[in-house]
């Protein structure tokens, strides 16, 4: 009898770990924050280059395919209200250009990111690439996203994910902000770095 159980017990432990180890690929699942995520971005004017950062941010990155350790999926909101260049007026003409009161949200949908490399290789340096493509909605316009960057990992544990795009601002609807003597460019280029801390153990 004893040695049935035991035998029950190993057996059901064999079950459990390998569904445990599956779900801590890349340190994932991961609520993204503020904390966790930084997004900047910069536009040229025929006067200087705006630059600017996200304050506020809310999103998950997860592993929804147990079995395929490189599929990762991401979403991310933003409020358009949290779009910061230093400049009050100047961040509210933007809003104001976005009809955030109509539209007060931007969302992005990665449906799958594949590393070019396995998780066990993630190192300081060098760094794996990933190209993936996914949607962004802007005002009640959506249109095909596409991220290139890096992914490491860091002496801490923690997993690094950075990269960057290009938007066309214009393709969204959005009011040309731009005025008789200085011309706002259409190309809005985009930054961001997340941290995926290491896991704790099960």
């Amino acid at each position: 009898m004893v040695t049935r159980h035991l035998l029950f017990g190993l057996l059901w432990m064999g079950t459990l770990i390998p569904t445990c180890a599956h779900a801590q690929h890349w340190n994932l699942p991961a609520e993204l924050t503020r904390e966790s995520t930084q997004i900047t971005f910069e536009l040229d004017t025929t006067w200087h280059t705006v630059e600017g950062s996200v304050k506020a941010i809310s999103g998950t990155m997860s592993l929804p395919n147990q079995k395929d350790s490189k599929t990762i999926t991401a979403t991310l909101t933003i409020p358009v209200a949290s779009l910061d260049t230093e400049s009050e007026s100047r961040d509210e003409e933007m809003r104001d250009s976005m009809e955030e009161s109509r539209f007060p949200t931007i969302t992005v949908s990665m449906p799958e990111i594949r590393p070019s490399c396995d998780e066990a290789a993630l190192t300081p340096e060098p760094a794996c690439d990933y190209v993936t493509t996914g949607t962004i909605t802007i005002r009640d316009v959506t249109l095909p996203l596409r991220l290139k960057g890096t992914i490491s990992r860091n002496d801490a544990g923690a997993i690094l994910v950075g990269g960057s795009t290009q938007l066309d601002w214009s393709k969204f609807g959005i009011k040309d902000p731009s005025i008789l003597i200085a011309k706002v460019h259409e190309q809005v280029n985009i930054s961001f770095h997340i941290t995926l801390p290491k896991r704790k153990a099960l």
